[in-house]
């Protein structure tokens, strides 16, 4: 949505969102330019994706006017990885998770400095070992895993 809303006055721009998990093309522009934007603009209703899910989308998200390019991906990871991520945040004072359609991210940024990273790095291990058999990379910075 928020890219959407943001580009919704370029309506020839094409999108990626979720690192391309997610892509929607721009409309085309005709005949020869130059050629104005309309800045005023309203996005349609096709313009982003709803948060309903749909018996035929296994990631639980609508999408209208995007597409998936990766349909067949497995993402039964990130239940698994959500429920150990918890843990660690029900355990961590200062952290929070963000849960995206092909990614979870731990957020450890408002944790005490140490214990944050005494914590990432065993959260990092934890899941590398239990996600070792699925097509999934997990990433480690500053303050978030």
């Amino acid at each position: 949505r928020v890219l959407a809303r943001a580009f919704k006055n370029l309506p020839h721009v094409s999108l990626a969102a979720e690192n391309g998990f997610f892509f929607k093309p721009g409309k085309p522009v005709l005949g020869p330019g130059p050629h104005t934007f309309d800045s005023g603009t309203e996005a349609d209703d096709d313009d982003v994706y709803v948060d309903e899910p749909a018996a035929d989308n296994p990631q639980g998200l609508e999408l209208q006017g995007w597409t998936l390019l990766h349909e067949h991906l497995d993402v039964s990871w990130l239940d698994i990885a959500a429920n150990i991520m918890e843990v660690y945040c029900e355990n961590t004072d200062g952290t929070f998770l963000v849960k995206k359609s092909s990614a979870i991210v731990w957020y450890f940024g408002g944790a005490e400095i140490e214990f944050g990273r005494k914590q990432a790095g065993e959260l990092s291990g934890h899941l590398r070992g239990v996600l070792s058999n699925f097509d999934v990379r997990v990433l480690t910075g500053s303050d978030y895993v």
